[in-house]
Parts: structure tokens; C-alpha cells; sequence
């Protein structure tokens, strides 16, 4: 029996205000339950734009785009906010982590928006703050940093304190903008290896961009993003 799809895009096209030519238009993508998807392309292809989609942070102005059966374009703006903090999880490439959070509470914050992540990390961790220092711990981010400000970490230590925010409470969507840009050959390895057994473990589907092609052997699908977009212009925003 086939995996079913957990995302379908058909005829997408998304155009950025004050740009004459769209940045995305794709007729057709599926992705099936459970894969590990590497998508690149160059500076400017729309890499971030489309993730914006998919996350329903963006709403494309022709055509479709479903994730777990909801069709993210027709959802009004609240509604894909509370379907994003319930089921997707994301590591963005500026982090946007709480500047004045320690480290423990940015991590478990998805799960003061949503009830769904809340009960799901509970499940996994016997508490929410024990399924966090898990994740933190799994991804090298040692007990005496819990309750340090997240200012006070390297680039490297927020990206990771970044990616376990997005994995706790198992969302069924993992979506990665450049997780790796700031690690060392060494970190960037065993991040890897970790995000992909936690995906694993969870069942989840995980979305990874990178400009980094030697990562990509290490996931089920490459996508290069050119190769799916007919726009015949890309002039933006990535």
C-alpha cells in the first residue's frame, strides 16, 4: 500500500507586492508521510518563500496547497496559526527565539499555544519541561545552560535550541530553514543525525533547505527547487 500524502500543491503560484513576475509557481508537488526531503536551490529561488507556504505564514494567490488534508489557502489567518502551532514545527533561519526567555522556556513554548503539543510531549517525556531538557540534552545543549538567557549561547548553541523547540511535542511537519548554516563540519554532522532520528522517532515529515548539496545523501528525496518551479523568473526574497 502506497504512503499517503501528507502535503499536495497544485498550480501554486505566489508573487511578492510590487513584483511583476511571480517568485513560485509550481503545478504539482507531493510529499508522502514520513519522507526526509532536502530542497536547494540558488540565492533568490524561493527556498524560504516556499516554506512560508507550506507553513501557511504565506497564502499563495492562485491555486492550492494542503497539508494533513487542510487546504492552508482557504483557512482565515487565525485558523492557520492555531493549525501551524498544533502540527508543524519549525526551525527558521533567524531562530526567532525570545531574546529574554532562557533557554528551557523557548523550548517550551509551542506548547503554551497548543494543547495538541502539550499532550504529545507529555506522552513522550512524562512532562512537557522533561521532554524538552531530553531534546536539548539529545542535541548537546548540556543542564547548565537550561536557564541561561538564550543571548548568552553561540549562533550554533541557538540553532540547536532552535530545532528542539520545533521538534518537542512531536508535530507531524519538521520544516528546517538552513539549520546547519552556523555549525562547524563536526556539529554539523551529529545535528543531522539527531534531527533525523528525532523525525524518525516521531513519525514526522521533515522539510530541510540547505545550500550545502553534501547533506543531501543523507535524506530520502532531493528536490532542486529550479527544477519545480516554472516561474520563469526569480527575483526574490530566499
Amino acid at each position: 500500500m502506497a504512503t499517503p500524502n501528507i502535503i499536495e500543491i497544485r498550480d501554486l503560484q505566489f508573487t511578492w507586492p510590487r513584483q511583476s513576475a511571480p517568485c513560485l509557481d509550481i503545478p504539482h508537488l507531493d510529499i508522502a508521510a514520513g519522507e526526509r526531503i532536502f530542497i536547494h536551490g540558488p540565492s533568490g529561488s524561493g527556498k524560504s518563500t516556499l516554506l512560508g507556504l507550506l507553513g501557511g505564514i504565506l497564502v499563495p494567490q492562485r491555486g492550492t496547497i494542503s497539508v494533513l488534508g487542510a487546504a492552508l489557502e482557504r483557512l482565515p489567518a487565525a485558523a492557520r496559526d492555531r493549525f501551524r502551532s498544533d502540527h508543524i514545527g519549525f526551525v527558521f533561519q533567524l531562530f526567532n527565539l525570545v531574546p529574554y526567555l532562557p533557554v528551557i522556556e523557548n523550548v517550551v513554548l509551542p506548547c503554551r499555544f497548543s494543547a495538541r503539543r502539550r499532550s504529545q510531549a507529555i506522552k513522550a517525556g512524562v512532562s512537557v519541561r522533561a521532554e524538552a531538557v531530553r531534546l536539548l540534552l539529545h542535541l548537546d545543549i548540556g543542564a547548565e545552560l537550561l536557564e541561561r538567557p538564550v543571548t548568552e549561547l553561540s549562533v550554533g548553541q541557538q540553532q540547536r535550541v532552535a530545532a528542539a523547540r520545533a521538534l518537542l511535542g512531536r508535530p507531524e511537519v519538521v520544516v528546517a530553514d538552513e539549520p546547519t548554516s552556523a555549525l562547524d563540519a563536526d556539529r554539523q554532522a551529529a545535528f543531522l543525525r539527531l534531527l533525523l532520528q528525532e523525525c524518525s522517532a516521531a513519525g514526522a515529515t521533515l522539510l530541510f533547505v540547505s545550500h550545502d548539496r553534501r547533506l543531501a545523501g543523507e535524506f530520502t528525496r532531493e528536490i532542486a527547487l529550479p527544477s519545480i518551479n516554472a516561474a520563469r523568473t526569480h527575483e526574490t526574497v530566499a
